[in-house]
């Protein structure tokens, strides 16, 4: 079981820069269209822009987070939180979150964890 955390560790952070990579192209694709039209872009035109650039910095500092919590096997309580939130992004979030509220939530894995003061 704790060979699972390990790669459910490396599964969030392969998570994260592929939601880092699809953010990026996004952006550049959303610049390179308002950059090829001539019309004048009001800054209301960019807030969906930036409400996508900022839940995407949460998820991918949450996924950052939890991998690190995973890894060095410290504040099992945060990455329960962390993993059921995780289960918000269908379909990879949810099989990760589930995944990962399994491993946590086994009695071998639970006396693994430091505990924290």
């Amino acid at each position: 079981m704790k060979k699972l955390l390990s790669f459910l560790s490396i599964g969030y952070v392969i998570y994260a820069l592929l939601v880092a990579w699809f953010v990026g192209r996004t952006l550049l694709q959303v610049y390179r269209a308002y950059s090829t039209e001539a019309m004048q872009v009001s800054p209301i035109q960019w807030v969906p822009v930036a409400v996508l650039v900022v839940i995407a910095t949460a998820f991918i500092s949450m996924f950052l987070c939890l991998a690190y919590f995973l890894s060095t096997l410290r504040r099992r309580r945060a990455a329960l939180i962390i993993a059921g939130i995780s289960c918000l992004a269908i379909p990879v979030g949810t099989i990760l979150g589930g995944l990962t509220i399994y491993a946590l939530t086994r009695p071998e894995i639970t006396f693994e964890f430091t505990p924290t003061v």
